[in-house]
């Protein structure tokens, strides 16, 4: 039986994308910040690197920006490798299959956040519905009730 590695999550960019070329291939590098209520109410804020490939990479470079509210959709990706002084180092990544940018900065970018929604094959969300949803619901934590 085959597996599920998907990884779905809403968040604010913390910095313009790095743009590389990998093997001939476009990469968009950039971290995105979640943020969870924990049981004694105060905010616990996960970083995620974001990596997007060809054109999602193009799509990123033009629309991504820091402090723009995203969603991505994709799967989980651990690394492992052995630097020059033969440190070995691991890194987890979210390799984005689907973005979709939910709220701009700037009135000015709202033409541009309805045509990536477009481009990323989504119909345009209203933002405050977005942000007002997010606002009224609290996190629920499934795990909350196991005993470590």
């Amino acid at each position: 039986m085959a597996g599920i590695n998907k990884v779905l999550l809403i968040g604010n960019v913390a910095e313009k994308p790095d743009i590389l070329m990998f093997n001939g291939k476009k990469k968009a590098i950039f971290s995105l910040a979640t943020n969870r209520k924990t049981k004694e109410k105060n905010e616990d804020t996960q970083w995620h690197n974001i990596i997007c490939w060809q054109h999602l990479a193009d799509i990123a470079e033009q629309y991504v920006k820091k402090g723009v509210l995203i969603y991505v959709e994709g799967s989980l990706n651990y690394r492992k490798w052995e630097d020059r002084n033969g440190l070995f180092h691991r890194e987890t990544e979210i390799i984005a299959e689907k973005i979709q940018i939910l709220s701009s900065f700037s009135r000015e970018h709202q033409q541009e956040e309805t045509l990536a929604q477009i481009v990323f094959g989504e119909q345009p969300m209203e933002n405050s519905n977005i942000t007002e949803f997010i606002n009224n619901n609290e996190t629920i934590n499934p795990f909350d009730d196991i005993p470590l």
